[in-house]
């Protein structure tokens, strides 16, 4: 067998998942943080399936507190998105689908209905 036809080496798994995931999702991830959704999971999972998501769009939580007592968003993200991402970028870093946006806005979008029931 030449060089030529020899499978080019696996990815590793942080080299797939910045490839392939992290961009996009960090923009989804961005435009929630600046909204700040009630459910950051369907908010997500919309916006990587395409869908419209703006501030109009997004049932946003209550702004009883002044922006600067917001809390700030590492927090806001952590506790709010990286329970349900986690076990998503395990199973898509494992699996690595075709097309792991698709992938990553469909398993967040069953796990937002699982949060809602």
């Amino acid at each position: 067998v030449d060089d030529a036809d020899a499978e080019a080496p696996r990815q590793s798994v942080t080299e797939y998942l910045n490839s392939e995931v992290m961009p996009t999702l960090q923009k989804c991830l961005s435009a929630a943080a600046r909204v700040r959704p009630a459910n950051v999971t369907r908010f997500v999972a919309d916006a990587l399936a395409g869908k419209k998501v703006d501030k109009e769009s997004a049932e946003e939580e209550e702004e009883d507190e002044e922006d600067e007592e917001r809390q700030p968003t590492r927090e806001f993200l952590n506790a709010s998105a990286v329970p349900d991402l986690l076990p998503v970028l395990n199973k898509i870093a494992r699996d690595r689908p075709k097309d792991p946006i698709k992938v990553l806005a469909k398993l967040l979008g069953e796990r937002a209905e699982q949060n809602v029931l």
